[in-house]
């Protein structure tokens, strides 16, 4: 998102939403972040990360060297970089980029190989049946594609 902007004040509203946000990637709730709670994070991003950048990532947010990412270095590192708040042109371009990623034959359409190919770079082994399932829940006009508005409709609607 938007790059270093230096210190802003956040409404109580911001901060609870980057205590949300912060509660969900610390999975074992032990409240601070892990490598694989920052890969998590980063992949969520649609980027794909190396095991080496993820360490970089934390090495660069783990200011007491616990390598670890506690609250108060997320929360700072989240409000120095004004990734709280998305703008409409950045969040225009991160949708831009993330559907892009996916469209890797660039026809303005993700299908089901598309989308299958991508989530297994990511990690993430899906059956040919969740992947029909995930299709079916974005494409909203039924004609066995996701298109960019279908896309942005459906990424929306997670948050």
């Amino acid at each position: 998102m938007a790059g270093k902007s230096g210190k802003r004040s956040i409404s109580d509203e911001e901060r609870k939403e980057i205590r949300e946000a912060f509660q969900i990637l610390d999975e074992d709730g032990d409240g601070r972040l892990s490598l694989e709670d920052m890969k998590t994070l980063l992949q969520s991003q649609f980027m794909v990360f190396t095991d080496s950048q993820v360490t970089a990532v934390v090495k660069e947010l783990d200011e007491d060297d616990s390598g670890f990412i506690e609250y108060k270095e997320f929360e700072k590192y989240v409000i120095e970089n004004n990734l709280s708040k998305p703008t409409v042109e950045e969040f225009g371009a991160e949708m831009k980029e993330a559907f892009q990623l996916f469209d890797t034959d660039k026809n303005g359409y993700i299908d089901a190989h598309e989308f299958k190919s991508f989530m297994t770079t990511l990690g993430d082994k899906m059956t040919d049946e969740e992947v029909m399932d995930m299709m079916k829940d974005a494409d909203t006009n039924g004609d066995g594609q996701i298109d960019y508005l279908e896309f942005c409709a459906h990424m929306t609607k997670s948050f």
